[in-house]
């Protein structure tokens, strides 16, 4: 097998799900604390519009990404 290969079907099976899940995981987490500091930015700056039109855009966004 080539390095930085993994088979699957060998060891333990959640030990196998759990690394390769945890790169979704991670990059969930980050996205969402993305959307935490931006809308406490946006609330302190702009108002209560602008965190509107955020959690709009954050719902199409999420609509095409999980297309």
């Amino acid at each position: 097998m080539a390095s930085g290969e993994r088979d699957l079907t060998r060891g333990s099976v959640w030990r196998q799900v759990l690394a390769y899940a945890m790169p979704l995981v991670a990059s969930s987490l980050l996205q969402a604390l993305y959307s935490m500091v931006d809308t406490v930015i946006a609330g302190h700056f702009a108002g209560s519009a602008a965190i509107s039109a955020i959690n709009n855009l954050l719902m199409c966004d999420k609509e095409v990404i999980e297309v």
